[in-house]
């Protein structure tokens, strides 16, 4: 278990990200269906507040991904914010981990429609 004054090495966490991503796709995941774009988030800075319920409030999926994609493109000087990015990428990420949950990551590709 990690204390509180311990850090996460970046490059870590973006290989173990790509670990994950490579496998959905040596597993056939192309693309996920979408058969439900809306679902509840809190905002990070509600998440880490341990002194206060957050306040629930609707994401949609494919609002993060234009959200995403603007703001990965973004040249330096209009980029946005590292947390508003993160945030989009978060909701996309608990996305993937529903679809699984649900059966449809696998379940998907082996149909060979939608993967």
């Amino acid at each position: 278990m990690m204390r509180q004054d311990e850090t996460i090495d970046l490059a870590e966490l973006r290989k173990l990200s790509d670990t994950l991503f490579r496998r959905l796709e040596q597993g056939g995941v192309r693309q996920i269906l979408v058969k439900n774009p809306y679902y509840w988030m809190i905002f990070p800075d509600a998440a880490f507040n341990s002194d206060q319920q957050p306040e629930l409030l609707m994401g949609h999926v494919f609002d993060d991904m234009s959200d995403l994609r603007s703001e990965a493109g973004a040249p330096d000087e209009e980029f946005v914010s590292f947390w508003h990015a993160f945030h989009h990428l978060s909701g996309l990420v608990l996305f993937l981990a529903n679809a699984d949950l649900q059966g449809g990551l696998f379940a998907a590709s082996a149909e060979g429609d939608v993967r």
